[in-house]
């Protein structure tokens, strides 16, 4: 049976909704959750707990969309208190309950207001749980481009900055917003310019997260003082890296002795970036990485749609664990993988001598997961209900033999597809969780490689993690044996082409 998801209860809502599957994807996203409490009898409704939420393994982002006119009494300081009351203190409310409910009652939650759909993903311990809280505020931004310019985002500053001001009997000037952090926890403020620059651009949950995370530590530190708007803060963040490679907030090691503690970032950073021929580069470096993005939602909309093909447990709490490796790549990595992915697809032989196609893209660390994607053509007069559990077949032994060959791989996916000539395409997925390894399991993996499975794999030139092979059909392979042709002979297949150079290089 499916999962009836909402889209939002308004416009703003349906806005949010959009740009949460655009990072997350549509299993890991849900609009307008409620809780049971105060519900009298099956007639009656339940209470909302927030706007929209985004579960990836600990970590909970929490939203709650707040979408309000700005007033306009002749006073600027008045209109700015009464919005701000109404879309951000609303929403800080709205977050810090949502986060208590979700500690104390994590069952009690779901994805109707009628309460008779229980939240589909399963919610990591009370104690692992790791909460971002997101107030995305709208309604200020055509007043906050009249009075000040620029791009009418709201403008950050620092904790201690704020009390500083404060200490000095100065108020924050209107459009500006502390770091509004209750009770130990952050909240990010989002605004009409800064929501979809965030969702658009951090658009896969790790790269999310991961700025959240990385964000919440830096602004509550001594060495953020403000900035113009959250647009210059990400601007910042996507031209720092640490020494792994990955975006980060760096501080230039040489400040005026005279100069405030704390980083000022100014109007103009974000067009800066954006208008470079770098940042346009990036972009079309990163494209091909959308292949991954369509891959995790065909398996997630079949997960929510309940039409999963002949797997061993189609409910979405399982699957999700499945899909989490695959959506837990970031963006660079998932152009690297779509890029392995359709290569393989192009370079499978359309040769009728060749029976399958396979490359294995190996983990570079053991929580990472080792790949394999495997091409298999239908055979003569076979139909596709056989074929597909062919190829999953295929699919499971290819990944055992990959452990096999490469032992530091705990998780092993399996991804089989149809030559990229079909016209009617399919899609299978297999997980070996290889992290328990017994000897029986060992020899099996070494018999089925000595067979065939993965023999003589080829190492891919541009990645050094990648390897390539390709299985000949029973009857050339008889004939390759019984003629044992030199490496300059014809190939025994008959295409005049030399043995080394046709089904020589697949052996």
């Amino acid at each position: 049976m499916g999962i009836l998801k909402s889209d939002g209860l308004n416009e703003s809502e349906r806005l949010l909704n959009v740009l949460c599957h655009k990072s997350f994807l549509s299993l890991w996203t849900y609009s307008n959750l409620f809780r049971d409490q105060g519900k009298k009898n099956n007639s009656s409704d339940g209470k909302e707990v927030c706007d929209a939420i985004a579960v990836f393994g600990e970590h909970i982002i929490i939203f709650s969309d707040k979408s309000c006119a700005f007033p306009n009494t002749g006073s600027l300081e008045v209109d700015w208190g009464r919005w701000y009351r109404s879309a951000i203190k609303k929403s800080v409310d709205q977050l810090l309950g949502a986060k208590r409910w979700i500690k104390q009652y994590p069952s009690r939650l779901f994805i109707d207001r009628s309460c008779s759909e229980p939240f589909p993903i399963q919610l990591p311990p009370s104690d692992r749980m790791k909460f971002h809280l997101i107030a995305v505020a709208r309604g200020a931004g055509v007043r906050c481009r009249q009075h000040y310019g620029g791009s009418g985002s709201l403008m950050l500053v620092s904790s201690w900055m704020e009390q500083l001001m404060l200490d000095k009997g100065e108020n924050l000037s209107p459009f500006s917003v502390g770091a509004l952090a209750h009770f130990g926890e952050y909240v990010h403020v989002l605004d009409d310019v800064t929501t979809e620059i965030v969702l658009n651009t951090l658009d896969t949950a790790p790269d999310l997260i991961r700025y959240l995370t990385e964000k919440e530590r830096f602004v509550t530190s001594r060495r953020f003082q403000s900035a113009a708007g959250e647009e210059e803060l990400l601007a910042f963040y996507m031209q720092s890296w640490n020494e792994q490679g990955d975006f980060t907030f760096v501080i230039p090691s040489y400040q005026p002795p005279q100069a405030e503690p704390g980083l000022v970032l100014a109007e103009g950073l974000w067009v800066e970036l954006t208008s470079s021929p770098d940042w346009y580069a990036m972009q079309e470096w990163r494209r091909p990485s959308c292949s991954w993005d369509k891959l995790i939602d065909t398996f997630a909309f079949h997960t929510l749609d309940g039409s999963l093909y002949e797997v061993e447990d189609s409910s979405p709490k399982y699957q999700e664990t499945l899909l989490r490796f695959l959506s837990a790549e970031h963006r660079n990595r998932r152009q690297t993988l779509s890029l392995a992915l359709l290569g393989q697809l192009v370079r499978a032989p359309k040769d009728e001598n060749v029976y399958c196609s396979a490359r294995v893209v190996v983990s570079r660390t053991p929580a990472e997961p080792s790949y394999v994607f495997l091409v298999v053509g239908l055979e003569e007069g076979e139909t596709p209900l056989d074929y597909r559990k062919r190829r999953r077949s295929m699919l499971s032994k290819y990944c055992v033999v990959t452990k096999h060959l490469y032992p530091n791989s705990e998780h092993i996916i399996g991804i089989g597809i149809e030559p990229k000539d079909i016209e009617q395409r399919s899609e299978d997925m297999i997980y070996l969780d290889a992290t328990e390894w017994t000897s029986e399991m060992a020899s099996h993996a070494a018999e089925l490689h000595m067979i065939g499975i993965l023999k003589k794999l080829q190492q891919n030139s541009q990645d050094p993690m990648q390897y390539i092979h390709a299985r000949l059909q029973p009857d050339i392979l008889e004939k390759i044996a019984m003629e044992n042709p030199g490496r300059n002979d014809p190939c025994p297949c008959g295409s005049g082409v030399k043995f080394k150079k046709c089904h020589g290089a697949m052996m």
